[in-house]
């Protein structure tokens, strides 16, 4: 991550020989933006790192992550104390891209701070991530930005716009931030729409004609598909759309350019001659309402995964084919819960990525750009050209050249499943 297609994974000595790459952060922070980031995943996850952060491993969020690359043979101890790599959270608060961040609003807390070892998972506030250097990040932080705030709840975060403060820090749990459905006013958990706003109305105010980039990423879908748990994932779908939808409200699209994509997809798929009004969590029915049953004369979902953890629910009830395979078939007319594992085709702890394309939408100036089959990183260079930084600031459009027009508002990117959305 931060490097050429020279870099090798987990391989330290292949950073002597590869290239830095620069991201849409350097970019914006080059010419003077603003710039900000929010994730209901971890700051040092995949998708924030990679805006700031260069290592062999995307997973080296702390330093007891390369711990255990040492124990299961994947890096060696000799290769660490010789390139002493830094992890992803310290470079977070080390590296000038991270320090320039204007606000930061996640999760992850337990990479920032020294804390005994804790067992995690995907279902609680408990990582195994801790500082075994001594060092508190977040203190750090607070030294490095005398005019700034660190929040830890949604009335902090809240009051954000009764606060006149230079730099925002918000982290809302050791690990991931909280699903949208367990929100509450008891636990004072933010959900993403109300971080993905207050961060557009910081940079908005902070922001002068240059105008602001901000990263908003839904990541919490692509953690239930993981878990194989699809009805959860729509839920964290419909929160991140209502985050997208009341960012569009705050901006204004004459200047300011939204994007919204994904990175990767899943392997859940929607299967059966399901008619169009039945209940997607459900089982199959025709559209006379008849059910539609297996080969075995159980019913099948309408939501299921190529692999992952639905695979264990599985049982055999004897010797023989298929047909001694007791499925545990939903009952008709019962949706599924949030907590239930829709049947999978592999047998895996952990759902993987898919490989099909994704979607890409856009919305404000230079939006017509977007269109049709694009590489991923063409994605970029509609970023770069419409806001007139990175390589296309130069372009015959931007602001040096006589008579040009160029945005002047934000630059947004949302991610869902982990996807991408961005405003110039």
């Amino acid at each position: 991550m931060g490097y050429d297609n020279t870099i090798d994974y987990m391989k330290l000595d292949s950073v002597e020989s590869a290239t830095e790459v620069t991201t849409i952060l350097d970019w914006a922070q080059a010419a003077g933006k603003r710039t900000g980031f929010v994730t209901n995943t971890r700051m040092g996850h995949a998708t924030p790192g990679a805006l700031y952060a260069k290592t062999v491993s995307r997973f080296w969020e702390c330093e007891n992550d390369w711990k255990k690359d040492i124990e299961d043979g994947l890096v060696t101890e000799e290769d660490i104390k010789n390139f002493k790599p830094k992890d992803i959270t310290l470079q977070l608060v080390e590296s000038e891209a991270g320090k320039n961040i204007d606000i930061m609003l996640g999760g992850g807390r337990a990479a920032w701070q020294p804390r005994e070892e804790l067992r995690w998972d995907y279902d609680s506030d408990e990582w195994n991530c801790s500082r075994w250097d001594g060092r508190n990040l977040i203190n750090e932080w607070q030294g490095n930005h005398t005019g700034g705030i660190y929040i830890e709840n949604r009335t902090e975060l809240m009051d954000l716009e009764n606060q006149d403060v230079d730099s925002v820090l918000g982290i809302f749990a050791n690990t991931y931030v909280t699903w949208d459905d367990l929100v509450n006013d008891t636990n004072d958990k933010p959900r993403l729409v109300d971080m993905a706003t207050q961060a557009v109305k910081f940079l908005q105010k902070k922001s002068d004609s240059e105008g602001y980039f901000l990263m908003v990423e839904g990541g919490k879908i692509d953690q239930a598909h993981h878990n194989g748990k699809a009805v959860r994932a729509l839920s964290e779908t419909l929160a991140f759309d209502k985050a997208v939808e009341e960012v569009l409200n705050l901006v204004n699209l004459t200047d300011t350019l939204v994007i919204v994509t994904a990175d990767h997809a899943h392997t859940m798929s929607i299967g059966g001659y399901t008619g169009r009004e039945v209940d997607i969590t459900g089982v199959v029915m025709r559209p006379d309402g008849t059910v539609d049953l297996g080969e075995d004369d159980k019913t099948f979902t309408v939501l299921s995964y190529g692999n992952g953890p639905g695979f264990s629910q599985f049982n055999a009830t004897g010797e023989g084919d298929f047909t001694f395979i007791d499925r545990h078939p939903m009952e008709v007319g019962v949706p599924a819960d949030l907590a239930y594992l829709q049947a999978s085709a592999g047998p895996l702890s952990s759902e993987t990525h898919g490989g099909d394309d994704v979607g890409i939408w856009a919305a404000g100036p230079m939006a017509h750009l977007v269109h049709g089959v694009h590489e991923q990183s063409y994605v970029a260079h509609v970023m770069s050209y419409a806001a007139c930084i990175g390589p296309h600031k130069e372009k015959a459009r931007c602001p040096q050249t006589s008579g040009s027009q160029v945005l002047r508002g934000g630059l947004v990117l949302a991610l869902v499943s982990l996807v991408l959305a961005a405003y110039l």
